[in-house]
């Protein structure tokens, strides 16, 4: 869980970064005009993804057999849509994206589309796939492993008897000291009766 919490990270901070810098050139007395693109304007994917497997990381505290085994399988479909949408963003923009773009930061007089010239900064994407591989392979591992591992959940149900009728030790251990807590809102002391018996 902590390899698929800091990969999430990874790839969330990644996105940030400028993928692509398109240079557009402009007829005088303009200047030039260089936009730059990041990697949640080049492709919303592997932010989405990312979510899904930060998500994924209390989903699989929270639950436990074959719950959690399904949610492993969710995260290792995560790690691959950030590696598929992150190896997409390795292609230069479209002339129509790079067009949408520049009317949304309302560049005029764009000139020949021709005369573009996009940069591609790939080592953030590749960045990404790697935090993706590594997101896939926790869900692998929580696929594998993850139905013996303990539920979060678990130390808050209900106490269960065992075969002998006793309850476990933890459980009676956790209704003593709720015992205590309801004792001191009640403004009662709950050590006075341990006192008088010399514990």
């Amino acid at each position: 869980m902590v390899l698929d919490l800091a990969a999430a990270a990874v790839v969330l901070l990644l996105s940030t970064r400028v993928w692509q810098s398109v240079l557009l050139p402009r007829p005088r007395p303009l200047r030039d005009e260089v936009l730059h693109a990041s990697g949640r304007t080049v492709t919303a994917a592997p932010t989405a993804f990312a979510l899904v497997a930060l998500a994924g990381v209390v989903a699989v505290l929270a639950s436990r057999g074959v719950a959690r085994r399904l949610i492993g399988a969710v995260l290792l479909a995560a790690g691959a849509g950030v590696i598929a949408s992150a190896v997409g963003a390795t292609s230069a923009l479209s002339k129509t994206r790079i067009g949408s773009l520049a009317q949304s930061r309302n560049v005029v007089a764009l000139g020949n589309p021709g005369t573009w010239q996009v940069s591609v900064h790939a080592q953030w994407a590749w960045g990404s796939v790697a935090a993706g591989v590594v997101i896939a392979l926790a869900g692998v591992i929580v696929c594998v492993r993850g139905g013996r591992w303990a539920a979060m959940s678990a130390r808050y149900s209900a106490p269960t008897a065992t075969g002998t009728g006793r309850v476990d030790d933890r459980d009676a251990e956790a209704r003593a000291q709720a015992s205590m807590w309801s004792a001191l809102e009640r403004g009662d002391d709950p050590t006075s009766e341990r006192i008088e018996k010399g514990e």
